[in-house]
């Protein structure tokens, strides 16, 4: 009698088909083809269908996110890996009292940024943790416990039906999220100013950036050279036009295998990218792509390329060749079958807890503040009733902070509606970010929930007159007066 294959159960924050997905759904289907492994996926926010159906077809099972069964699958799993960035579903969990497990932790963040640091408590509760950019290895917050690397790898299966198709015109292709988390903000206007009359901008995908975006190339009146195709699930389909891979990163974005780069790069396309992120490591400058160091160097690097026809046929090749070999989605499994096999030589264990981590997992505040490390202290701060100074400056290092974070801080917001400190720090960041309308109801909520501070009513008088509610704005500005009054402060 065989064996009973034994079971991988992979949390996720969101199965979607999104790098993070799709490297997990890639796995399980090579790890089971070569291993005796069964793996089933639980998404801690409602799973995609596209991507339950693309699991479901290659023998994964996907579980709703439903307490109960989520508690019994990890009891029943023989491993449990979780699928790490920073999510308010994932860190509640972690903070919750988990079954005796064997885990691992496989990072889709780089961890150089706020907010997806990988702060102490996340390398604490694995067993092993997968890094998946060598950039995280460098990061010495991350403990002292095992850590390897392991590259997440797109499925070659995905450009098996991929083929040229002839077009008079330079595209210029980009796949992925629409969100100034990921790309540069400066996306439109440094296409923009490419100066190729044939150069179409072919951009696929959905994200919170789409408006955004379409409202600039309306702006610059270049609505002939951005196309705006949506999300499409045949990759090669969408690469069969592209003549030069463009993905422009923002400098403090939290890529690390960036599966959509290796894609175009096996199917044969020079990539044009910035040097930041784990994108960055992903090409080799002038041998399989260009690695630009600024935005005026990244347009240069585009002209180039479409004047000389030859220099991109050999960087493409370079980038077909190195990519199949180092893109494996084989190889990728294969190593994780053997620290699935490692594991199974311990027995579970609790995973180790820190203090206060029941409250930390009710309190949305607290929660948000513990997964940002360092830069929590700043949001902390901004709440200190008596030190007008300390608040101040805090709140103007908020202000710089990346669209990454302000993202990370809705889904908290959105998780737990009723915390008025989530609700304070949202309004601040959409102040900051030019919003004041919207800027102005979350302020409003978070002095309804509680939240009696004098910068608060501040914020918020100066919200309202930002959006043109006069009346509300004295209004709020005498509250601040007041409140300001009662710590010893005078507001003129």
């Amino acid at each position: 009698m065989s064996e009973q294959p034994l079971l991988i159960a992979h949390v996720i924050p969101q199965l979607s088909l999104g790098g993070a997905g799709r490297a997990l759904i890639s796995l399980a289907k090579h790890s089971h083809h070569s291993g005796s492994y069964n793996h089933s996926i639980l998404s801690l926010q409602q799973p995609d269908q596209q991507a339950t159906n693309l699991a479901k077809s290659v023998g994964a099972e996907v579980l709703t996110p439903q307490k109960n069964r989520l508690f019994a699958t990890l009891e029943r799993a023989d491993i449990v890996q979780f699928h790490f960035w920073n999510t308010p579903e994932l860190h509640s969990l972690l903070n919750a009292d988990l079954p005796a497990m064997r885990s691992l932790v496989w990072l889709h963040v780089n961890g150089e940024h706020p907010p997806h640091h990988v702060t102490p408590n996340i390398s604490e509760i694995a067993d092993v943790l997968i890094a998946t950019d060598t950039s995280t290895l460098k990061n010495s917050s991350l403990g002292k416990g095992r850590i390897e690397f392991i590259l997440p790898s797109a499925d070659a299966d995905r450009l098996s039906t991929y083929e040229r198709v002839d077009h008079s015109t330079f595209n210029i292709g980009y796949i992925g999220t629409l969100s100034f988390s990921k790309m540069h903000r400066d996306f439109v206007a440094m296409h923009a100013e490419i100066d190729i009359p044939s150069a179409r901008v072919m951009i696929f995908g959905k994200g919170p950036a789409e408006a955004i975006l379409k409202r600039q190339v309306k702006q610059l009146g270049c609505d002939n050279r951005f196309e705006f195709r949506g999300h499409i699930e045949n990759i090669s389909e969408a690469l069969s036009t592209i003549d030069v891979f463009g993905y422009p990163l923002s400098s403090d974005n939290y890529s690390t295998g960036e599966l959509v780069l290796q894609e175009s790069m096996q199917a044969g396309i020079p990539p044009v990218i910035l040097p930041y992120g784990g994108a960055a490591n992903r090409v080799i400058h002038g041998e399989t792509g260009i690695i630009a160091q600024d935005r005026r160097s990244y347009v240069n690097a585009i002209e180039f390329l479409f004047r000389n026809p030859d220099e991109r046929t050999r960087l493409g090749a370079n980038a077909r060749d190195y990519a199949r070999r180092q893109f494996d989605a084989k190889t990728m499994a294969k190593e994780f079958n053997g620290i699935y096999g490692e594991l199974m030589r311990k027995p579970k264990h609790f995973p180790l807890r820190r203090e206060n981590s029941t409250a930390e997992n009710t309190d949305g505040a607290l929660l948000f503040l513990s997964s940002l490390g360092e830069i929590g202290a700043d949001f902390r701060a901004t709440l200190d009733r008596q030190g007008s100074q300390i608040a101040v400056a805090a709140e103007e290092k908020i202000a710089g902070l990346s669209d990454s974070l302000f993202e990370t801080l809705v889904k908290y917001r959105n998780y737990f509606p009723n915390d008025p400190s989530l609700r304070f720090w949202a309004g601040l960041m959409l102040r900051f970010l030019g919003r004041p309308a919207m800027a102005a109801t979350e302020l409003n909520q978070s002095i309804k929930l509680g939240t009696d501070h004098w910068r608060v009513y501040w914020h918020l008088s100066h919200a309202a007159r930002e959006s043109g509610s006069v009346t509300f704005a004295a209004s709020a500005r005498e509250q601040a007066k007041e409140s300001a009054r009662k710590v010893g402060i005078l507001l003129e």
